[in-house]
C-alpha cells in the first residue's frame, strides 16, 4: 500500500514540473552591429510576430518574419555564443517590454531597421 501511495505522489511531482522552454521559438540572426540586431523567426507558429518584406541593405535581400531586438543586453550572450559557435540560431521567448539594459556597446546603428521591435529573452 505504501508503495502505491509513493508512486502516486512521485507521478504527481513529475507531472507538475514546468519546462523552461514554454513559449520558446527559434530565431536566426540576419544581421547586426553593436546593439542593433535583426532576428528572423523560424517557427511557423510565431511568424506573425515578425515583419515581412524587410530589405537588408547588407546583402540586398528581402526577409520575412523579422524584428529588431529591443533589449540587446539581455540577449548579448546568446547572440555572441551563437555567432562564436558558427551558427546563427538560438531560442527565445517574447517578454514584456524591457529597456535596452545596461551593457557596454558601440554607437553604430543599422541604416535600414525593421519597424517591428520585440523584447525577447533567451530560453535555457
Amino acid at each position: 500500500m505504501k508503495y502505491i501511495i509513493f508512486l502516486m505522489l512521485a507521478s504527481t511531482f513529475f507531472s507538475c514540473k514546468k519546462t523552461t522552454t514554454e513559449n520558446c521559438f527559434t530565431v536566426k540572426i540576419v544581421t547586426g552591429i553593436c546593439a542593433d540586431y535583426v532576428l528572423q523567426i523560424q517557427d511557423p507558429a510565431y511568424q506573425g510576430y515578425g515583419e515581412d518584406q524587410w530589405l537588408n541593405p547588407a546583402d540586398n535581400q528581402y526577409y520575412d518574419n523579422v524584428f529588431m531586438v529591443q533589449n540587446y543586453c539581455t540577449n548579448a550572450d546568446a547572440i555572441n555564443t551563437a555567432m562564436r559557435n558558427g551558427g546563427t540560431s538560438f531560442k527565445v521567448k517574447i517578454v514584456a517590454n524591457e529597456s535596452m539594459g545596461n551593457c557596454v556597446t558601440c554607437l553604430a546603428i543599422l541604416t535600414n531597421r525593421p519597424n517591428k521591435i520585440l523584447a525577447v529573452k533567451p530560453c535555457e
